[in-house]
């Protein structure tokens, strides 16, 4: 789509072959980017429809603008009025002019990007530079980044990677003796009440017990106990390994074979109103792909009670997206944390494809914990 200048056929061409000779992803070129109304790609109310159509559309995984030029200023503002849901599971693409939607997109909560556009293929490099953005696109490629964001960007892509520096810096601090940096913390103050620290002391032997219930009939699904069995810098493993986490809690490995890399459901600090993003990658034990989104924000301190106690908790509620080879799948959770534990004290999990059929709505309860 075209939010701002006419594209050239001639670009049109030349990347729709570049993506038929890929044959990893389909790409539709709607025919209001060929529309010309003086300097721009069709009048105003032309460009904001077909823009909103591909944004409601819940077959377009991901909107790729055209071209830069003048325009998308002249639209952005009602481009952004209440945003279909279907908007909410894409990725945008662009730069250049386009950058006053990527802006109002990422304040809104979308997935943005800062990368080439279609009539880019014309100039020098062009179709490298197109097809950095396609992999970019497809496959989250962290080689399609500028040489220089390495390190923590590239492993942790949702951009928390401060929270983890901060994780580390405490192990550096603790093997040196000295202590950990501390958030001042009061539970009065009425907008944050308080800042929890969650405990990353993992010991072996640590034992948690949980059974997962059917949230709509409270039935019970299985019980199981997850035991600490080994320990690294980065890593916390339990039984026999198949269940891997980092020291934060967030999934590594789980025991159905999924592998989840660079995921942040959990953080070091929690406090009323604190918002974080994981945009992180999970494969299958079958080996499909499936690319996610996930917002999450504290929304309450309180008292919850699960079959292990009750407790003073942060209530943490999340949104998102994931797609995969079953389409798009609409992401929900709320999960409760606490200092004293060491992972969750509860979760629910609402998992919905887009067309319709809910795939998991189960609640996980701590029924017990013995932490050495």
């Amino acid at each position: 789509v075209a939010p701002s200048c006419t594209l050239s056929e001639v670009a049109a061409r030349r990347v729709a072959a570049i993506v038929a000779a890929r044959g990893d992803a389909e790409l539709v070129i709607h025919p209001q980017c060929f529309a010309s109304d003086g300097h721009f790609a069709g009048e105003d109310v032309t460009r904001l429809a077909a823009l909103r159509e591909v944004m409601a559309d819940p077959a377009v995984d991901a909107i790729w603008f055209a071209r830069g030029g003048y325009g998308s200023n002249r639209i952005a503002e009602a481009a952004l009025a209440d945003l279909p849901h279907a908007a909410r599971a894409k990725t945008y693409l662009g730069y250049s002019d386009a950058g006053f939607l990527l802006a109002g997109f990422h304040k809104a909560g979308l997935t943005v990007a800062h990368g080439p556009m279609v009539q880019d293929v014309l100039r020098d490099g062009g179709e490298a530079a197109v097809n950095r953005a396609l992999d970019w696109l497809i496959y989250r490629d962290p080689a399609a980044l500028e040489p220089g964001l390495t390190g923590p960007v590239r492993r942790y892509p949702s951009g928390l990677f401060s929270e983890v520096a901060q994780l580390r810096l405490d192990q550096v601090l603790a093997k040196s003796g000295e202590r950990r940096i501390d958030i001042a913390s009061s539970e009065q103050n009425p907008y944050s009440k308080g800042t929890l620290r969650i405990d990353t002391r993992v010991k072996i032997g640590d034992r948690y017990s949980y059974r997962e219930i059917e949230a709509d009939t409270d039935q019970e699904i299985k019980k199981y106990t997850l035991v600490v069995s080994q320990i690294t810098d980065t890593e916390v493993f339990y039984g026999k390994g198949t269940f891997v986490t980092d020291l934060l809690g967030n999934f590594v490995k789980l025991s159905d074979g999924r592998v989840f890399t660079g995921a942040q459901y959990f953080i070091p600090d929690y406090s009323v109103g604190k918002r974080w993003t994981s945009r992180h990658r999970v494969i299958s034990d079958k080996g499909d792909s499936y690319d996610t989104v996930y917002d999450f924000k504290v929304v309450a301190r309180e008292k919850k009670t699960v079959p292990a106690g009750t407790f003073d908790a942060f209530r943490i509620e999340g949104s998102g997206w994931t797609r995969g080879r079953e389409g798009v799948l609409q992401l929900q959770s709320r999960y409760w944390v606490v200092p004293e534990v060491r992972r969750y004290i509860e979760a629910f999990f609402w998992v919905k494809h887009a067309k319709g059929k809910v795939l998991e709505n189960k609640t996980v309860q701590l029924l017990a914990f013995n932490q050495k």
